[in-house]
């Protein structure tokens, strides 16, 4: 009997039809297969059995035992459910439903615990009923597995929504090292970028190493600091980083310098202390090359200009006119909009020393801080006791300066300026030729053809009462005397010259009238003569 038992638990090998019989006939086929079932199953559930208490606390494994009729049964049932709910398993899910077979006698010795005798099961199960059996419940050893994980994982789906939402909760909670990684490379890369950049842009900005000779002009106001012309330096685009360049210029030093306002021609390859030198007036050259030049008086501001650029003191014209519309801070000059530039008449005309390349505005304050020198308190004093204003007197002085052929002439000049003044009701018109020829020659060469038209009622003394809107030339400093201190013994209101210099004076126009035609006399000989 143990040699068949044996045998029979030998999956690899067929079972023996003839070992399974009931009442003396040979087993069917559907016998024979529950029968192989039954083996299987309870194979199975010890694995169960075992696997559910590994590593937890041991139970001892159940013996097998006799029934009441002297059977012996492998699994005692109340063992293993008692074993089965503590392992949190339930034993009987893992079997079959309706597939607990009857416990019948065995009339054989125990056999081992793997095995299942045959005969328990031969009162209880037909053929008949054994293939019936299989064939609706369709039991197989997956099945069982299945159910088996289904119960201890658990069937809800809400379940299972719990468990995978735990899942990516833990996840999140978890540290992306990759991703944190990736973002500090991110980072660094940006910031190095961020800070390269800057850097450079600061090194450009103080050795101007990929500076350019494009200029720019920068019109810095009166009494500007350094951190204002830092600020216009910024403005203009010819720095980038204005706080390294607050914080260079400080320690070089430069915070309480004091600057010159002024029309400036700046570019970026001067750098930030050259730039700063230049509109201080410390480096208004582009080399230390200096040139005297003498300015004769009369000259206009036009003419004074072409000799600045003829020498290469300035550059270009167009830089000398930019810079003759800034705002200077000086007290004599006007702001009136009918004069076609506020330095005509202040530009003293003397000999000055210029570094070749000089910015305008610099060449332009040395012309007006050498008139304010020249004009003296008692000049203030005698202009304010005539009541008239810088501006008038040296637009009287202008005109003396274009009218008299000689220094001795001019106090007489300048007398018949003053009574025709003094009598404006009866003489509103001065009518000196000078004043006109200034408008269609002179102001045409700084407006440009067409543009002066405007000026000539402002200009013109034979259209404008009294004295012109401004000066029409840089007088020297004996006109202006002249201008201050007339001859008060002359009542003359009219004067003219013939071609050799002399100048005649008359009270009326009768007088006035012969003079001409004695001048023209003077004139025709003179004239004769050099033919």
């Amino acid at each position: 009997m143990n040699d068949t038992n044996n045998k029979n638990n030998n999956p690899s090998k067929p079972v023996d039809k003839q070992a399974f019989v009931q009442d003396n006939k040979p087993a069917t086929n559907g016998e024979v297969y529950f029968a192989n079932y039954q083996k299987n199953r309870d194979k199975m559930a010890e694995k169960i059995y075992a696997s559910s208490y590994e590593g937890k606390t041991k139970v001892a494994k159940p013996k097998p035992k006799a029934d009441a009729e002297g059977s012996t049964q492998l699994f005692d049932s109340s063992a293993v459910a008692s074993a089965s709910s503590k392992a949190g398993r339930g034993m009987a899910n893992a079997m079959p439903r309706n597939s607990s077979p009857k416990k019948t006698a065995a009339k054989t010795e125990g056999p081992h615990p793997g095995d299942r005798p045959i005969s328990r099961y031969k009162s209880s199960l037909s053929p008949k009923n054994a293939n019936e059996r299989i064939n609706s419940k369709k039991i197989t050893s997956d099945n069982m597995a299945n159910n088996f994980r289904r119960e201890n994982t658990g069937n809800s789906r809400e379940e299972q929504r719990a468990r995978r939402r735990a899942k990516r909760a833990l996840r999140r909670s978890q540290p992306n090292y990759l991703k944190q990684l990736l973002i500090s490379v991110i980072s660094i890369v940006l910031v190095t970028a961020l800070l390269s950049g800057i850097g450079i842009g600061c090194i450009n900005d103080v050795l101007a190493i990929n500076g350019n000779d494009e200029e720019v002009i920068v019109t810095v106001p009166e009494n500007a600091s350094t951190s204002d012309i830092i600020k216009l330096l910024k403005d203009a685009k010819l720095i980038h980083n204005k706080s390294f360049c607050k914080f260079f210029s400080g320690f070089r030093g430069y915070t309480k310098s004091k600057y010159q306002s002024g029309v400036y021609y700046l570019s970026t390859d001067m750098g930030l202390e050259g730039m700063l030198d230049e509109i201080k007036g410390n480096n208004q050259y582009t080399s230390q090359e200096t040139v005297s030049l003498s300015f004769p008086e009369g000259w206009t501001v036009q003419q004074m200009m072409d000799k600045l650029v003829k020498n290469e003191v300035i550059e270009s014209n167009k830089k000398f006119l930019n810079s003759l519309n800034f705002e200077y801070n000086y007290s004599f000059l006007t702001d009136s909009k009918e004069v076609v530039t506020q330095l005509e008449g202040f530009m003293f005309p003397d000999t000055y020393e210029f570094f070749i390349g000089e910015s305008a505005s610099s060449v332009i304050r040395k012309f007006l801080d050498n008139f304010k020198k020249k004009w003296t308190t008692e000049y203030q004093q005698r202009a304010d006791a005539l009541g008239m204003s810088v501006n008038e007197i040296v637009t009287i002085a202008s005109i003396i300066e274009k009218e008299a052929g000689s220094s001795e002439q001019m106090a007489g000049v300048s007398a018949v300026i003053h009574n025709r003044l003094k009598r404006s009701v009866d003489y509103p018109y001065i009518q000196c030729d000078s004043t006109s020829n200034y408008v269609t020659k002179y102001i045409t060469e700084l407006v440009g053809s067409g543009k002066e038209s405007k000026y000539k009622k402002y200009y013109d003394t034979a259209e404008k009462t009294g004295l012109p809107s401004g000066p029409i030339c840089n007088p020297g400093e004996e006109a202006i005397a002249a201008a201050l201190y007339p001859d008060e013994t002359l009542n003359a209101l009219y004067f003219n010259h013939d071609d050799s210099g002399k100048i005649y004076y008359a009270s009326n126009e009768v007088d006035f009238a012969r003079n001409l035609e004695e001048a023209k006399k003077v004139n025709e000989e003179l004239s004769a003569q050099y033919y």
